[in-house]
């Protein structure tokens, strides 16, 4: 029969210490430093409120980061209203017509476009063919 002989858990010292708190400085949280140094989350815990160190907050990434790249898009101006903005009384969103004439998507585009450069503003455009 053999003996196994299972590895000690590493001991807290003042190199251990000293190593938290250069990765608390650097912004990690107390489970990437636990992590890091192999111990369990609530002895980093621990060992940082009494060295009086507030724990990082998780930083974004995730679902967090999902959702501002989410609201990002959704912040880009609807093509049909920006072209109504800019040609006001004009533009025909329901029957796609300006001036009373019909036009296609395109060469509104690239219409709303030249409005735009002419106020000074920065055109929109999906394609780049679109831009004047």
């Amino acid at each position: 029969m053999t003996i196994v002989k299972k590895p000690l858990p590493p001991r807290w010292t003042k190199e251990t210490t000293r190593i938290m708190r250069h990765l608390h400085d650097s912004g990690k949280t107390p489970q990437q430093i636990a992590y890091t140094l192999g111990f369990v989350e609530a002895t980093v815990r621990t060992r940082m409120a009494k060295e009086g160190l507030v724990p990082n907050s998780k930083p974004l990434g995730g679902r967090g980061l999902y959702e501002k790249q989410y609201r990002m898009a959704k912040e880009k101006p609807d093509p049909l209203r920006l072209a109504k903005w800019a040609f006001n009384a004009e533009f025909d969103r329901e029957k796609m017509t300006l001036h009373g004439n019909p036009i296609k998507f395109h060469e509104l585009m690239r219409e709303t476009n030249r409005r735009l450069k002419a106020l000074d503003m920065e055109q929109w455009s999906v394609d780049p063919s679109c831009l004047v």
